[in-house]
């Protein structure tokens, strides 16, 4: 268990935002899923990196970035999947890996680390996670190669794109069509039959209509990342990213291995962090607050949940 000075856990001002003793609770927590993670890695031999937010904090402030409220971690494909399969058994007791192989209904490209599924108030959990009842987890992104040949990285995108398309149509037709007319809600039906149908002709593939469309896609989307491997490739990428218009790559090179601090602990961090965060940000020196792409604190609708129960009154924001 990770050892924190008493006063870590005080409400503090860091670069003009203040930092409540919640979410510093909050933090604590998350890297004691994160040293589980390191763990696992190190007894492995998988290397890990931190990335996106969690890597300009390393770079930029010794940790957290201040209005940051999760960890964002990155490997190479090789070693990602192997993680998938080791945390099966490494991790603690009622602990999740959280991806479309291991639930039907997740919807998400990466996987997630949690340390339960609930909230919970128990004294065992509060003293385990430094005072902090909240789901807590680290995001872990795979990296994928990118064919230096231009026809199969053109093909290569066309795929994942039209996968991409047909799980929109499928969100669609699953989530806005309450209040679509019959006709709407038939062509909608019809749209999605004639993905999947053109899907199952490019990749030779069967989907099972009987099943979830939308697990199915993902699996496929996942396996189109990994057409190629290192030999093929100079680059890598986060393939949603890139499909969603975000020309971001990261040369073999930049992903040797180095060590920066992280708050209380050491993360492992790309040997070339500048080019690294400048190919996805550009001046990652610049501070820009409210950048979260989930509403801020991560935790707010499981904070009200417990107030509406008249629970874990005594919180201190």
């Amino acid at each position: 268990m990770l050892q924190f000075p008493e006063d870590y856990f005080q409400k503090e001002v860091r670069c003009g935002f203040t930092v409540s003793e919640t979410m510093k609770r909050y933090w604590a927590a998350q890297m004691e899923v994160l040293q589980v993670v390191i763990t696992i890695c190190e007894k492995y031999d998988l290397t890990y990196y931190a990335f996106y937010g969690t890597l300009i904090g390393a770079v930029r402030h010794k940790g957290f970035i201040p209005w940051d409220d999760d960890i964002d971690i990155a490997m190479k494909r090789e070693d990602y999947t192997r993680f998938l399969q080791i945390a099966r058994k490494e991790l603690p007791a009622g602990w999740h890996m959280r991806n479309i192989f291991e639930e039907e209904e997740w919807t998400q490209y990466h996987s997630i680390v949690t340390n339960e599924l609930v909230v919970d108030i128990s004294e065992e959990r509060l003293s385990r996670f430094h005072g902090c009842p909240f789901v807590v987890g680290v995001d872990v992104f795979p990296l994928d190669y990118f064919p230096r040949d231009r026809q199969a990285a053109e093909a290569q995108k066309l795929l994942l794109g039209m996968v991409h398309a047909v799980v929109t149509s499928v969100k669609y037709l699953h989530t806005d069509m309450r209040d679509a007319t019959q006709e709407e809600a038939q062509e909608a039906r019809e749209a999605v039959e004639e993905g999947l149908v053109e899907l199952e002709k490019a990749c030779h593939v069967s989907f099972d209509r009987s099943k979830s469309l939308e697990n199915q896609l993902l699996k496929l989307y996942d396996r189109i990342c990994t057409l190629y491997g290192s030999q093929e490739s100079d680059l890598l990428t986060f393939y949603p990213d890139y499909i969603n218009g975000i020309d971001f790559f990261v040369q073999k090179g930049w992903l040797g291995t180095a060590q920066m601090p992280f708050e209380n602990m050491v993360l492992t961090v790309p040997s070339d962090c500048d080019k690294v965060l400048r190919a996805y940000y550009g001046d990652y020196m610049v501070f820009e607050k409210n950048t979260q792409a989930h509403g801020y604190p991560i935790y707010k609708r499981e904070l009200a949940m417990l107030h509406e129960r008249g629970l874990w009154l005594d919180v201190q924001e």
